[in-house]
């Protein structure tokens, strides 16, 4: 019985691991229309009225931010630095 429930536990773990984005950006899902938003990147956006994006979810991530870290493929990340430009957009 353990065996079994640890071997459910190491499926479960491993099919977590290709979904949303991994630690180094890498992007696994496209579901929030990352790839097509890359253009972003190097702008500012000031909040998402500015932002026309067939995204279901957006979210804006700024210095200092807290972030839950669940993964939501529908979720369109968009990274900014301090300054409001964009540096990173990618689903999760």
């Amino acid at each position: 019985m353990r065996a079994v429930i640890i071997s459910t536990l190491v499926v479960g773990l491993a099919a977590c691991q290709g979904a949303g984005t991994a630690g180094g950006g890498a992007e696994f899902s496209d579901v929030c229309n990352a790839r097509a938003q890359q253009d972003l990147v190097g702008g500012r956006i000031a909040d998402m009225a500015s932002l026309a994006v067939a995204a279901p979810k957006v979210r804006f991530i700024d210095p200092g931010d807290s972030v839950t870290q669940d993964q939501q493929p529908d979720r369109l990340n968009i990274v900014r630095d301090g300054n409001g430009v964009v540096t990173r957009v990618y689903c999760g």
